[in-house]
Protein backbone atom coordinates (compact mmCIF):
# COMPACT_ATOMS: atom_id res chain seq x y z
CA UNK A 1 0.00 0.00 0.00
CA UNK A 2 1.26 3.59 -0.77
CA UNK A 3 1.59 6.26 1.54
CA UNK A 4 -1.18 7.94 0.04
CA UNK A 5 -3.61 4.82 0.32
CA UNK A 6 -2.35 4.25 4.02
CA UNK A 7 -2.96 8.43 4.87
CA UNK A 8 -6.57 8.13 3.34
CA UNK A 9 -7.40 4.95 5.04
CA UNK A 10 -6.42 6.38 8.39
CA UNK A 11 -8.54 9.04 7.64
CA UNK A 12 -12.04 7.11 6.28
CA UNK A 13 -11.59 5.43 10.13
CA UNK A 14 -12.11 8.12 12.15
CA UNK A 15 -14.44 10.23 9.72
CA UNK A 16 -17.04 7.00 9.72
CA UNK A 17 -16.82 7.12 13.18
CA UNK A 18 -17.40 10.70 13.73
CA UNK A 19 -20.56 10.13 11.72
CA UNK A 20 -21.95 7.55 13.79
CA UNK A 21 -21.42 9.02 16.52
CA UNK A 22 -22.85 12.41 15.21
CA UNK A 23 -26.37 10.63 13.75
CA UNK A 24 -26.41 8.68 17.14
CA UNK A 25 -26.16 12.00 19.05
CA UNK A 26 -28.71 13.30 16.54
CA UNK A 27 -31.21 10.89 17.44
CA UNK A 28 -30.75 10.72 21.37
CA UNK A 29 -31.31 14.70 21.30
CA UNK A 30 -35.07 14.22 19.13
CA UNK A 31 -35.38 11.25 21.98
CA UNK A 32 -34.67 14.03 24.74
CA UNK A 33 -36.62 16.95 23.29
CA UNK A 34 -39.74 14.44 23.26
CA UNK A 35 -39.38 13.11 27.05
CA UNK A 36 -39.08 17.00 27.87
CA UNK A 37 -42.11 17.38 25.64
CA UNK A 38 -43.86 14.88 27.76
CA UNK A 39 -43.04 16.18 30.77
CA UNK A 40 -43.99 19.28 29.76
CA UNK A 41 -47.96 17.76 28.84
CA UNK A 42 -50.64 18.72 31.06
CA UNK A 43 -51.77 15.27 32.43
CA UNK A 44 -55.34 14.70 33.56
CA UNK A 45 -56.27 16.39 36.77
CA UNK A 46 -56.46 14.98 39.71
CA UNK A 47 -58.89 15.95 42.57
CA UNK A 48 -59.29 15.67 46.16
CA UNK A 49 -62.29 16.83 48.81
CA UNK A 50 -61.78 17.74 51.94
CA UNK A 51 -65.08 18.25 54.80
CA UNK A 52 -64.25 21.32 57.72
CA UNK A 53 -66.49 20.17 60.54
CA UNK A 54 -66.32 23.25 62.33
CA UNK A 55 -68.04 24.66 65.49
CA UNK A 56 -70.13 27.13 63.69
CA UNK A 57 -70.38 25.50 60.38
CA UNK A 58 -69.39 22.65 57.90
CA UNK A 59 -67.28 23.56 54.51
CA UNK A 60 -66.83 21.08 51.54
CA UNK A 61 -63.68 22.15 49.39
CA UNK A 62 -62.98 20.51 46.15
CA UNK A 63 -59.07 20.81 45.44
CA UNK A 64 -57.19 19.43 42.22
CA UNK A 65 -53.75 19.24 40.81
CA UNK A 66 -51.99 18.06 37.11
CA UNK A 67 -51.67 14.45 37.66
CA UNK A 68 -47.90 13.12 36.87
CA UNK A 69 -46.15 15.96 37.64
CA UNK A 70 -43.77 16.26 40.89
CA UNK A 71 -45.53 17.40 43.81
CA UNK A 72 -44.31 20.99 43.87
CA UNK A 73 -45.58 24.23 45.50
CA UNK A 74 -48.69 25.79 43.61
CA UNK A 75 -50.00 22.53 41.63
CA UNK A 76 -52.72 21.69 44.06
CA UNK A 77 -55.41 24.76 44.54
CA UNK A 78 -58.89 24.87 45.28
CA UNK A 79 -61.24 24.37 42.58
CA UNK A 80 -64.51 25.24 44.64
CA UNK A 81 -66.51 25.02 47.47
CA UNK A 82 -70.24 23.96 48.87
CA UNK A 83 -72.21 26.86 48.41
CA UNK A 84 -74.83 25.41 50.68
CA UNK A 85 -74.45 26.19 54.59
CA UNK A 86 -74.19 23.27 56.87
CA UNK A 87 -74.11 23.69 60.67
CA UNK A 88 -71.04 22.74 62.24
CA UNK A 89 -71.71 18.74 63.10
CA UNK A 90 -71.11 19.56 66.89
CA UNK A 91 -75.02 21.18 67.01
CA UNK A 92 -76.48 17.80 66.27
CA UNK A 93 -75.35 16.09 69.42
CA UNK A 94 -79.16 14.97 70.03
CA UNK A 95 -79.75 13.93 66.54
CA UNK A 96 -76.80 12.39 64.74
CA UNK A 97 -78.20 11.56 61.59
CA UNK A 98 -79.58 15.38 61.03
CA UNK A 99 -75.44 15.87 60.88
CA UNK A 100 -75.33 13.65 58.21
CA UNK A 101 -78.60 14.52 56.39
CA UNK A 102 -77.42 18.09 56.19
CA UNK A 103 -74.05 17.38 54.74
CA UNK A 104 -75.68 15.29 51.79
CA UNK A 105 -76.45 18.51 49.40
CA UNK A 106 -72.75 19.25 49.67
CA UNK A 107 -71.71 15.69 48.83
CA UNK A 108 -74.02 15.95 45.73
CA UNK A 109 -72.47 18.74 44.69
CA UNK A 110 -69.06 17.76 44.61
CA UNK A 111 -70.21 15.03 42.13
CA UNK A 112 -70.79 17.58 39.50
CA UNK A 113 -67.53 19.18 40.80
CA UNK A 114 -65.26 15.70 40.17
CA UNK A 115 -65.64 13.95 36.91
CA UNK A 116 -67.01 10.81 37.15
CA UNK A 117 -64.05 8.99 35.68
CA UNK A 118 -61.64 10.83 38.46
CA UNK A 119 -64.67 9.96 41.60
CA UNK A 120 -63.68 6.36 42.78
CA UNK A 121 -59.84 7.85 42.74
CA UNK A 122 -60.46 11.05 44.57
CA UNK A 123 -59.77 11.10 48.38
CA UNK A 124 -62.22 12.29 50.52
CA UNK A 125 -61.81 13.39 54.15
CA UNK A 126 -63.08 14.85 57.00
CA UNK A 127 -61.64 16.32 59.65
CA UNK A 128 -63.59 18.01 62.67
CA UNK A 129 -62.11 20.68 65.13
CA UNK A 130 -62.92 22.22 68.11
CA UNK A 131 -66.95 21.98 68.54
CA UNK A 132 -66.36 18.17 68.56
CA UNK A 133 -63.90 18.43 70.82
CA UNK A 134 -65.75 19.97 73.05
CA UNK A 135 -68.65 17.69 72.45
CA UNK A 136 -66.14 15.02 73.43
CA UNK A 137 -65.44 16.63 76.67
CA UNK A 138 -69.25 17.05 77.47
CA UNK A 139 -71.00 14.06 76.33
CA UNK A 140 -68.19 11.24 74.75
CA UNK A 141 -71.34 8.81 73.58
CA UNK A 142 -73.29 11.72 72.01
CA UNK A 143 -69.97 13.11 69.88
CA UNK A 144 -69.46 8.85 68.88
CA UNK A 145 -73.15 8.52 67.63
CA UNK A 146 -72.32 11.58 65.61
CA UNK A 147 -68.94 10.79 64.23
CA UNK A 148 -70.52 6.89 63.14
CA UNK A 149 -73.22 8.76 61.69
CA UNK A 150 -71.77 11.35 59.51
CA UNK A 151 -68.83 7.98 58.50
CA UNK A 152 -71.88 6.01 57.38
CA UNK A 153 -73.15 9.01 54.78
CA UNK A 154 -69.78 9.92 53.66
CA UNK A 155 -68.89 5.92 52.75
CA UNK A 156 -71.71 6.11 50.16
CA UNK A 157 -70.81 8.31 48.32
CA UNK A 158 -68.58 6.86 44.97
CA UNK A 159 -65.55 8.68 46.14
CA UNK A 160 -62.31 7.24 47.74
CA UNK A 161 -63.63 7.52 51.24
CA UNK A 162 -60.56 7.89 53.80
CA UNK A 163 -62.25 8.01 57.38
CA UNK A 164 -63.35 11.02 59.38
CA UNK A 165 -61.53 11.90 62.53
CA UNK A 166 -61.35 14.51 65.63
CA UNK A 167 -58.06 16.41 64.37
CA UNK A 168 -56.09 18.17 67.41
CA UNK A 169 -56.03 21.59 68.44
CA UNK A 170 -52.17 21.26 67.64
CA UNK A 171 -52.34 19.70 64.43
CA UNK A 172 -55.35 22.05 63.05
CA UNK A 173 -53.05 24.70 63.46
CA UNK A 174 -49.93 23.54 62.12
CA UNK A 175 -51.99 22.11 58.70
CA UNK A 176 -53.08 25.72 59.06
CA UNK A 177 -49.61 26.72 58.84
CA UNK A 178 -48.62 24.37 56.28
CA UNK A 179 -51.70 25.34 53.85
CA UNK A 180 -50.44 29.10 53.99
CA UNK A 181 -46.35 28.53 53.26
CA UNK A 182 -47.67 26.07 50.68
CA UNK A 183 -50.18 28.61 48.99
CA UNK A 184 -47.32 31.75 49.32
CA UNK A 185 -44.41 29.42 47.43
CA UNK A 186 -42.45 29.93 51.08
CA UNK A 187 -41.40 25.96 51.27
CA UNK A 188 -40.42 25.86 47.53
CA UNK A 189 -41.02 27.15 44.37
CA UNK A 190 -40.93 26.91 40.29
CA UNK A 191 -38.50 29.43 39.18
CA UNK A 192 -38.14 31.26 35.61
CA UNK A 193 -35.65 28.19 34.22
CA UNK A 194 -38.80 25.14 35.33
CA UNK A 195 -36.51 24.43 38.17
CA UNK A 196 -38.10 23.60 41.80
CA UNK A 197 -36.17 25.77 43.96
CA UNK A 198 -35.28 25.80 47.71
CA UNK A 199 -32.33 28.48 48.93
CA UNK A 200 -32.37 26.40 52.30
CA UNK A 201 -33.63 29.31 54.49
CA UNK A 202 -36.49 29.07 56.36
CA UNK A 203 -38.39 32.38 55.57
CA UNK A 204 -42.08 31.26 56.17
CA UNK A 205 -45.04 33.37 57.44
CA UNK A 206 -46.61 32.63 61.34
CA UNK A 207 -50.78 31.84 60.51
CA UNK A 208 -52.96 32.78 63.11
CA UNK A 209 -56.47 31.15 62.89
CA UNK A 210 -59.44 31.77 64.97
CA UNK A 211 -62.37 29.91 65.03
CA UNK A 212 -65.51 29.92 66.96
CA UNK A 213 -64.72 27.83 69.59
CA UNK A 214 -60.65 27.72 69.52
CA UNK A 215 -57.70 29.55 68.20
CA UNK A 216 -54.32 28.81 67.28
CA UNK A 217 -50.68 30.50 66.74
CA UNK A 218 -48.11 28.90 64.81
CA UNK A 219 -44.62 30.48 63.49
CA UNK A 220 -41.28 28.71 62.77
CA UNK A 221 -38.87 29.40 66.03
CA UNK A 222 -35.28 29.28 66.27
CA UNK A 223 -36.05 29.14 70.31
CA UNK A 224 -33.24 26.52 72.00
CA UNK A 225 -34.70 26.06 74.81
CA UNK A 226 -38.21 24.22 75.31
CA UNK A 227 -37.86 22.45 72.23
CA UNK A 228 -38.79 19.24 73.78
CA UNK A 229 -42.20 20.61 74.70
CA UNK A 230 -45.68 19.20 73.34
CA UNK A 231 -46.07 22.84 71.34
CA UNK A 232 -43.24 22.39 69.23
CA UNK A 233 -43.18 20.06 66.16
CA UNK A 234 -40.60 19.11 63.74
CA UNK A 235 -41.11 18.59 59.87
CA UNK A 236 -39.14 17.60 57.17
CA UNK A 237 -40.39 19.01 53.90
CA UNK A 238 -38.44 19.28 50.26
CA UNK A 239 -35.41 18.67 52.45
CA UNK A 240 -35.74 21.44 54.35
CA UNK A 241 -36.26 21.04 58.63
CA UNK A 242 -38.85 23.51 60.34
CA UNK A 243 -39.05 23.47 64.02
CA UNK A 244 -42.46 25.21 64.91
CA UNK A 245 -44.11 26.31 67.56
CA UNK A 246 -47.93 25.72 67.51
CA UNK A 247 -50.52 26.09 70.43
CA UNK A 248 -54.14 25.89 70.35
CA UNK A 249 -56.23 27.59 72.98
CA UNK A 250 -59.14 25.42 73.51
CA UNK A 251 -62.86 27.57 74.27
CA UNK A 252 -60.99 31.28 73.11
CA UNK A 253 -62.72 31.29 69.36
CA UNK A 254 -65.01 34.12 69.15
CA UNK A 255 -67.94 32.58 70.16
CA UNK A 256 -67.10 30.29 73.14
CA UNK A 257 -65.15 33.84 74.20
CA UNK A 258 -68.26 35.60 73.68
CA UNK A 259 -69.73 33.11 75.89
CA UNK A 260 -67.20 33.31 78.78
CA UNK A 261 -67.67 36.93 78.55
CA UNK A 262 -71.26 36.84 79.37
CA UNK A 263 -71.13 34.36 81.51
CA UNK A 264 -68.66 36.61 83.75
CA UNK A 265 -71.59 39.41 83.71
CA UNK A 266 -74.17 37.02 84.80
CA UNK A 267 -73.03 35.97 87.93
CA UNK A 268 -74.15 38.40 90.76
CA UNK A 269 -75.99 40.69 88.10
CA UNK A 270 -79.82 41.31 88.70
CA UNK A 271 -81.91 40.13 85.76
CA UNK A 272 -81.00 43.22 83.92
CA UNK A 273 -77.27 43.39 82.72
CA UNK A 274 -75.31 46.10 81.64
CA UNK A 275 -72.90 44.82 78.84
CA UNK A 276 -70.29 47.26 77.77
CA UNK A 277 -68.96 45.19 74.70
CA UNK A 278 -73.30 45.80 73.58
CA UNK A 279 -73.73 48.73 71.27
CA UNK A 280 -75.70 51.47 72.86
CA UNK A 281 -79.48 50.51 74.05
CA UNK A 282 -79.21 46.96 72.26
CA UNK A 283 -81.23 44.16 74.12
CA UNK A 284 -81.58 40.72 73.94
CA UNK A 285 -83.10 37.98 75.84
CA UNK A 286 -80.43 35.16 76.97
CA UNK A 287 -81.26 31.95 78.75
CA UNK A 288 -78.49 29.84 81.16
CA UNK A 289 -78.80 26.83 79.27
CA UNK A 290 -77.44 28.85 76.38
CA UNK A 291 -74.61 30.60 78.24
CA UNK A 292 -73.72 27.73 80.52
CA UNK A 293 -74.45 24.82 78.23
CA UNK A 294 -70.54 25.01 77.23
CA UNK A 295 -67.68 22.82 79.01
CA UNK A 296 -66.02 26.37 78.52
CA UNK A 297 -68.45 27.90 80.85
CA UNK A 298 -70.08 25.02 82.86
CA UNK A 299 -66.81 24.02 85.00
CA UNK A 300 -64.76 27.23 85.38
CA UNK A 301 -65.30 26.70 89.00
CA UNK A 302 -66.11 30.54 89.47
CA UNK A 303 -69.43 30.08 91.35
CA UNK A 304 -72.88 28.19 91.40
CA UNK A 305 -74.42 27.14 88.10
CA UNK A 306 -77.74 29.20 87.83
CA UNK A 307 -81.02 27.62 87.14
CA UNK A 308 -81.92 26.06 84.62
CA UNK A 309 -84.27 28.13 82.11
CA UNK A 310 -82.98 30.94 83.88
CA UNK A 311 -83.61 34.04 81.41
CA UNK A 312 -81.52 37.61 81.92
CA UNK A 313 -81.84 40.58 79.79
CA UNK A 314 -78.68 42.17 78.69
CA UNK A 315 -78.78 45.59 77.64
CA UNK A 316 -75.38 47.54 76.01
CA UNK A 317 -73.71 50.46 77.01
CA UNK A 318 -71.22 50.59 74.02
CA UNK A 319 -67.89 51.79 75.81
CA UNK A 320 -65.13 50.28 74.28
CA UNK A 321 -62.60 50.84 77.01
CA UNK A 322 -65.26 48.82 79.61
CA UNK A 323 -65.20 46.18 77.19
CA UNK A 324 -61.80 45.81 76.94
CA UNK A 325 -61.47 45.82 80.82
CA UNK A 326 -63.96 43.07 81.13
CA UNK A 327 -62.81 41.26 78.22
CA UNK A 328 -59.06 41.04 79.88
CA UNK A 329 -60.76 39.25 82.74
CA UNK A 330 -61.17 36.46 80.60
CA UNK A 331 -57.15 35.83 80.43
CA UNK A 332 -54.82 34.77 83.24
CA UNK A 333 -52.40 36.97 82.62
CA UNK A 334 -50.67 36.71 86.09
CA UNK A 335 -50.00 33.02 85.82
CA UNK A 336 -47.02 33.93 84.20
CA UNK A 337 -45.76 35.98 86.88
CA UNK A 338 -42.17 37.49 85.50
CA UNK A 339 -41.67 34.21 82.51
CA UNK A 340 -40.70 36.56 79.31
CA UNK A 341 -41.86 33.58 77.10
CA UNK A 342 -45.37 32.94 77.98
CA UNK A 343 -48.49 34.42 76.93
CA UNK A 344 -51.37 33.52 79.63
CA UNK A 345 -53.16 30.90 81.33
CA UNK A 346 -49.37 29.80 82.03
CA UNK A 347 -48.57 28.92 78.11
CA UNK A 348 -45.31 28.64 77.02
CA UNK A 349 -44.20 31.09 73.60
CA UNK A 350 -41.32 32.08 72.39
CA UNK A 351 -40.80 35.55 71.33
CA UNK A 352 -42.68 36.60 67.90
CA UNK A 353 -40.18 35.95 64.77
CA UNK A 354 -41.25 37.24 61.42
CA UNK A 355 -44.26 38.07 59.49
CA UNK A 356 -47.53 36.57 60.47
CA UNK A 357 -50.51 36.43 58.49
CA UNK A 358 -54.42 36.15 60.16
CA UNK A 359 -56.95 34.53 59.03
CA UNK A 360 -60.91 33.01 59.81
CA UNK A 361 -62.54 35.61 62.75
CA UNK A 362 -59.29 37.84 62.51
CA UNK A 363 -59.98 38.53 58.44
CA UNK A 364 -63.85 38.59 58.87
CA UNK A 365 -63.57 41.07 61.73
CA UNK A 366 -61.05 43.64 60.06
CA UNK A 367 -63.38 43.21 56.75
CA UNK A 368 -66.21 44.42 58.83
CA UNK A 369 -63.69 47.60 60.38
CA UNK A 370 -62.94 47.94 56.84
CA UNK A 371 -59.75 47.65 57.97
CA UNK A 372 -58.41 45.06 55.28
CA UNK A 373 -55.56 45.68 52.62
CA UNK A 374 -54.04 43.69 50.43
CA UNK A 375 -50.71 45.40 50.83
CA UNK A 376 -50.44 45.55 54.37
CA UNK A 377 -52.51 46.04 57.43
CA UNK A 378 -53.35 49.43 59.05
CA UNK A 379 -51.69 50.35 61.96
CA UNK A 380 -52.34 49.42 65.43
CA UNK A 381 -53.96 53.19 66.34
CA UNK A 382 -56.26 53.28 63.20
CA UNK A 383 -57.31 50.02 64.58
CA UNK A 384 -58.02 51.93 67.65
CA UNK A 385 -59.54 54.54 66.37
CA UNK A 386 -61.86 52.65 63.75
CA UNK A 387 -62.95 50.26 66.58
CA UNK A 388 -63.53 53.16 69.15
CA UNK A 389 -65.73 55.19 66.62
CA UNK A 390 -67.87 51.86 65.94
CA UNK A 391 -68.68 50.98 69.46
CA UNK A 392 -70.01 54.18 70.26
CA UNK A 393 -73.03 53.80 67.87
CA UNK A 394 -75.72 53.06 68.19
CA UNK A 395 -77.38 49.19 67.58
CA UNK A 396 -79.82 51.08 64.92
CA UNK A 397 -77.10 51.83 63.11
CA UNK A 398 -75.46 49.08 62.10
CA UNK A 399 -76.51 45.57 60.50
CA UNK A 400 -77.89 43.18 62.44
CA UNK A 401 -75.06 40.32 61.51
CA UNK A 402 -72.64 43.33 63.42
CA UNK A 403 -74.29 43.40 66.46
CA UNK A 404 -71.22 41.54 68.57
CA UNK A 405 -68.51 43.32 66.33
CA UNK A 406 -67.14 45.58 69.09
CA UNK A 407 -66.74 42.53 71.64
CA UNK A 408 -64.90 40.73 68.66
CA UNK A 409 -62.63 43.89 67.70
CA UNK A 410 -61.75 44.37 71.38
CA UNK A 411 -61.20 40.35 71.84
CA UNK A 412 -59.00 40.71 69.07
CA UNK A 413 -56.56 43.49 70.56
CA UNK A 414 -56.57 41.85 74.08
CA UNK A 415 -55.67 38.39 72.46
CA UNK A 416 -52.83 39.78 70.02
CA UNK A 417 -51.70 42.82 72.24
CA UNK A 418 -51.38 41.54 76.03
CA UNK A 419 -51.90 37.76 75.16
CA UNK A 420 -49.71 37.25 72.17
CA UNK A 421 -47.21 40.06 72.95
CA UNK A 422 -47.90 42.00 69.75
CA UNK A 423 -46.98 45.76 69.87
CA UNK A 424 -47.89 49.12 67.64
CA UNK A 425 -44.22 47.61 65.13
CA UNK A 426 -45.03 44.37 64.98
CA UNK A 427 -48.83 45.00 64.38
CA UNK A 428 -47.75 45.94 61.06
CA UNK A 429 -46.33 42.72 60.69
CA UNK A 430 -49.71 41.00 60.86
CA UNK A 431 -51.55 40.47 57.23
CA UNK A 432 -55.63 40.20 57.91
CA UNK A 433 -56.32 37.85 54.68
CA UNK A 434 -58.58 34.88 53.85
CA UNK A 435 -56.91 33.66 50.67
CA UNK A 436 -54.05 33.42 48.91
CA UNK A 437 -54.69 33.60 44.94
CA UNK A 438 -58.39 31.62 45.04
CA UNK A 439 -58.17 29.10 47.50
CA UNK A 440 -59.17 29.72 51.03
CA UNK A 441 -56.49 29.43 53.89
CA UNK A 442 -57.35 27.22 56.75
CA UNK A 443 -56.07 23.64 57.57
CA UNK A 444 -57.96 21.92 55.07
CA UNK A 445 -55.62 21.81 52.19
CA UNK A 446 -52.50 21.30 54.79
CA UNK A 447 -54.56 18.25 56.18
CA UNK A 448 -55.01 16.75 52.54
CA UNK A 449 -51.84 17.71 51.33
CA UNK A 450 -50.22 15.81 54.65
CA UNK A 451 -52.51 12.78 54.18
CA UNK A 452 -52.19 12.29 50.63
CA UNK A 453 -48.14 12.67 50.17
CA UNK A 454 -48.19 15.93 48.18
CA UNK A 455 -46.07 17.12 50.66
CA UNK A 456 -42.88 14.65 50.28
CA UNK A 457 -39.59 15.27 52.74
CA UNK A 458 -37.15 15.61 49.94
CA UNK A 459 -37.15 18.16 47.56
CA UNK A 460 -38.54 16.98 44.18
CA UNK A 461 -36.58 17.18 40.92
CA UNK A 462 -37.51 18.98 37.82
CA UNK A 463 -37.21 16.17 35.08
CA UNK A 464 -38.27 12.51 35.52
CA UNK A 465 -35.30 9.91 35.84
CA UNK A 466 -35.70 8.92 32.19
CA UNK A 467 -35.04 12.39 30.64
CA UNK A 468 -32.33 13.09 33.10
CA UNK A 469 -30.51 9.31 31.81
CA UNK A 470 -31.24 10.38 27.97
CA UNK A 471 -29.59 14.02 28.51
CA UNK A 472 -26.63 12.29 30.09
CA UNK A 473 -26.12 9.81 27.98
CA UNK A 474 -26.47 12.39 24.60
CA UNK A 475 -23.86 14.62 26.33
CA UNK A 476 -21.37 12.13 26.69
CA UNK A 477 -21.93 10.99 22.35
CA UNK A 478 -21.25 14.75 21.99
CA UNK A 479 -18.53 14.94 23.92
CA UNK A 480 -17.56 11.59 22.13
CA UNK A 481 -17.69 13.54 18.88
CA UNK A 482 -15.89 16.29 19.56
CA UNK A 483 -12.65 14.39 21.14
CA UNK A 484 -12.86 12.10 17.68
CA UNK A 485 -12.80 15.01 15.69
CA UNK A 486 -9.79 16.56 17.46
CA UNK A 487 -8.06 13.19 17.24
CA UNK A 488 -8.86 13.04 13.35
CA UNK A 489 -7.49 16.52 12.76
CA UNK A 490 -4.52 15.90 15.25
CA UNK A 491 -3.88 12.97 13.07
CA UNK A 492 -3.80 14.29 9.88
CA UNK A 493 -1.67 17.77 10.66
CA UNK A 494 0.84 15.11 11.80
CA UNK A 495 0.35 12.73 8.99
CA UNK A 496 0.67 16.14 6.28
CA UNK A 497 4.01 16.99 8.45
CA UNK A 498 5.10 13.29 7.83
CA UNK A 499 4.30 13.67 4.18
Amino acid sequence: MSCLEEVMSVERRPVGLIIILGITSMMMTIVCIVLVAQDAQPSQMQYGVVIDAGSTHTALFVYHWPGGKENGTGTVSQRSRCPTFVPGISTFASNPEGAAKAMRPCLVWALTEVPRGSRTSCPLYLGATAGMRLLNAKNISSAKKVMEAVQVMLSSFPFDFRGAKVITGSDEGAFGWITLNYLLERLIWFDWSGQWVHDGSTNTVGSMDLGGASTQLVFVSNTNSFKNSSDFLSFRLYGQNYNVYTHSYQCYGLNESLRMHLASLWKGAASEVENPCFLLDYRINLTSDFIFGSPCTSFNGTGLMPGVGETKVFVGSGDSVKCRHSIEALFNFSSCGLKANCSFNGVFQPNLQGHFTAFSGYYYTMKNLNLTDEFGSSSLHEFNATLGSFCSLTWVQVDPDMMNLCFSGNYIYTLLIRGYKFDEKSWRSIKFSNKVGSTELGWSLGYMLNLTNLLPPESPSSASLTTMLALLVTVFLVCAAIVAASLLLLSRASQYESV
